[in-house]
């Protein structure tokens, strides 16, 4: 049966499963379900068709069910994604996202996605903002991943329209942060990150392959390369919701030293600054929300 078909049943089925539905908690283990959840769990599910276009990636089409798991205060605290998509250069993928929170001030994510082309993501994200009485933060993320739209066409005012290129952005890495709020507003934050990048085929049809077409001379870093960076930074931070607020402000500057001594390709230093704001109009019916960065 062609993919297209398949998409087309598989989001008929989807659509008449969309209910809510009350699950015994015995068959629900942890971290789907914690000590905050009721005996009998409500489950509700959503099925939504999946529908994205990008320059790099082209038409991607699908269908994906979310299941949201609530506690005793009806709020949830779960959430399962399956999804399968087809897009004409990765072929069908298959992908299962998860979000949990077990304790306030505590989450998890993971995301596993496989394509039949070139294409796959593995990655956790672990925050935890209840340490020392809430005056540490520890944020965890290590991932695995490949993107075969990757794309190049030379650098600044040399890239050419005819020089395009496509390539497979293999990258494996973690970060690792620490944050300690020692003021109301302030948070120093240390952290590691570690990036080890290769160059693969890609999968996009009748573009050249970028080993192909540019030698290392041209484009440093063709054969891969490895960082390996510490950071510093200071935020501050007024905002009255870490997840939609509505109101505050957020300010955060950083610096990155990466060493060739530690195992990186090349010495240098990273900077980075962000500000953004959130004005509230007629009792935060209209919210007003501004992002100025610099990387």
């Amino acid at each position: 049966m062609p993919f297209a078909n398949l998409l087309s049943l598989l989001l008929v089925a989807l659509a008449l499963t969309s209910c809510t539905n009350m699950v015994p908690r015995e068959k629900l283990p942890y971290p789907l379900t914690n000590e905050d959840s009721a005996e009998q769990v409500k489950v509700v599910t959503i099925p939504l068709p999946v529908i994205a276009s990008s320059p790099n990636e082209g038409v991607t089409v699908g269908v994906l069910t979310a299941f949201l798991l609530h506690n005793k205060k009806d709020e949830v605290t779960s959430l399962l994604a399956p999804q399968i998509n087809y897009n004409k250069n990765f072929g069908g993928t298959f992908t299962l996202y998860g979000a949990f929170y077990p304790a306030p001030g505590q989450s998890w994510e993971g995301n596993l996605s496989r394509s039949t082309r070139v294409n796959e993501d593995y990655e956790v994200r672990y925050i935890n903002k209840a340490l020392l009485d809430k005056k540490l933060e520890l944020n965890l993320f290590p991932y695995y991943f490949t993107d075969g739209s990757a794309r190049f066409f030379g650098f600044q005012q040399e890239s050419l329209r005819s020089d395009e290129t496509n390539y497979g952005d293999q990258e494996l890495g973690f970060t690792i942060s620490a944050g300690y709020q020692f003021s109301k507003h302030f948070q120093l934050v240390l952290g590691e990150r570690f990036r080890k990048v290769n160059i693969i085929e890609g999968a996009v049809a009748g573009i050249p392959f970028i080993r192909d077409r540019f030698t290392v001379q041209e484009a440093p870093g063709i054969n891969g390369f490895t960082a390996h960076a510490q950071k510093l930074a200071l935020v501050y931070n007024t905002l009255d919701s870490p997840i939609a607020p509505t109101f505050g402000g957020y300010a955060r500057i950083s610096v990155e030293n990466i060493l060739k001594d530690q195992g990186s390709s090349a010495n240098y230093l990273h900077y980075e600054a962000e500000m953004k704001g959130f004005i509230p109009l007629d009792k935060a019916r209209y919210i007003t929300a501004f992002r100025l960065a610099y990387n």
